[in-house]
């Protein structure tokens, strides 16, 4: 794995990763607390992605990555894994909102994000993130990035297409629940 970057941020041992990802987080017993996903390419483990507690009252979760060494870095790995992992959320358990903290100090980091979707502020953040699991952490120099996905079930659709129902709500340019 090598020597850490920086060096008040010492790679965690064994058991200081077991007590940030719980073993529910590998068997799938609890999804909706966390999931780690190992990234895998060609048969090599090239990193993991992890997600924890789908908060589903403030409609976010919070996302970590790591790759496995610097030679993975720069090929969009990493890039590729989160966007697939938020659509992947939002198709199987319907969140919208995500956050990262990457140190400003991980260059890589912060462009990796950036090219997946995730900025660095909203123009107003929705009052239901006053007060929940995004508030700093103890990491002095951690970048809160955040990516929203838009409704899926509010989404343009083409003007030809109709469910077949006469009602003049169907003929409005966004979907709805139901006609």
């Amino acid at each position: 794995m090598g020597a850490p970057w920086f060096a008040e941020r010492p790679i965690p041992t064994l058991e200081q990763f077991l007590i940030r990802c719980p073993p529910h987080y590998f068997d799938g017993t609890r999804p909706y607390d966390g999931r780690a996903l190992v990234m895998s390419s060609a048969a090599i483990d090239v990193g993991i992605l992890v997600w924890r507690r789908v908060d589903l009252m403030r409609d976010l979760v919070e996302l970590d990555i790591w790759l496995a060494a610097a030679e993975f870095c720069g090929q969009g790995i990493a890039t590729e894994a989160l966007g697939l992992v938020c659509d992947w959320l939002q198709t199987s358990y319907g969140v919208n909102r995500f956050v990262l903290r990457p140190s400003r100090r991980n260059v890589r980091a912060l462009r990796c994000a950036r090219r997946a979707g995730f900025a660095k502020r909203i123009s107003s953040p929705p009052m239901s993130w006053a007060g929940s699991d995004w508030t700093p952490r103890p990491i002095a120099n951690a970048a809160a990035l955040f990516r929203v996905l838009p409704v899926t079930w509010m989404l343009p659709v083409s003007p030809s297409a109709s469910c077949g129902c006469s009602s003049t709500a169907n003929s409005a340019r966004w979907r709805r629940p139901r006609c």
